[in-house]
């Protein structure tokens, strides 16, 4: 699976533009990243900056990539892996700005029709997590008769979180694939992470 992950400039989809993208292919252990400019007009929310780490500076530099390069590069990338099922922590948010993004410039499939990013349904880590808890009687966390489930929930009880921040997109893949082993196989995949040890409930 692709392991995929995205920082932006916010959470609204339509106004706000992607900052950056990171990948770990669980089947190949390869990784790709790169940064971008945002897209002329694009909403800069300060929540997600202080989240990311970038600086409005850094977002409009015209050393950078444009978004529409780095959006090449990602589906580039993708079409390389064996299995492209796009996997991660509420991926249907990162799905999204990548399907804006290829409307925006108006990428095409190789029939000629616009480019429906990602195949078939997206593969999340939160429900997942949350039908684990229920097999195995744990308790899952809510807030506000609410589930409250997280990445950094999940990561916590993998024995990987929180995320630090600021986050970056490709560490961000990297512990939700480190977090899908652990959690679907109890066992390690990634060697970064081998010094810190599986909680016994879910180590096999």
């Amino acid at each position: 699976m692709i392991f995929l992950d995205v920082e932006t400039t916010g959470l609204d989809r339509k106004a706000c533009s992607m900052a950056s993208v990171g990948i770990y292919d669980n089947l190949t252990g390869k990784e790709f990243y790169e940064e971008c400019g945002i897209f002329g007009g694009a909403k800069i929310e300060p929540k997600a900056l202080e989240i990311n780490g970038f600086t409005e500076e850094q977002l409009i530099d015209p050393d950078k990539k444009t978004l529409e390069e780095v959006l090449h590069d990602t589906l580039e990338f993708i079409k390389m892996s064996p299995n492209r099922t796009i996997a991660g922590a509420n991926t249907e948010f990162d799905r999204e700005f990548i399907q804006r993004a290829i409307r925006k410039y108006e990428i095409l499939d190789e029939s000629g029709r616009p480019l429906h990013f990602g195949g078939g349904a997206g593969y999340d880590l939160l429900p997942i997590y949350m039908g684990l808890c229920e097999y195995r009687g744990l308790e899952i966390p809510t807030k506000n008769e609410r589930n409250s489930v997280s990445l950094d929930v999940i990561l916590s009880a993998m024995g990987l979180g929180p995320e630090p921040r600021p986050h970056n997109a490709l560490r961000g893949a990297k512990l939700e694939a480190e977090a899908h082993s652990r959690m679907i196989y109890g066992r390690n995949l990634i060697e970064e992470y081998k010094h810190l040890p599986i909680p016994a409930i879910w180590a096999k």
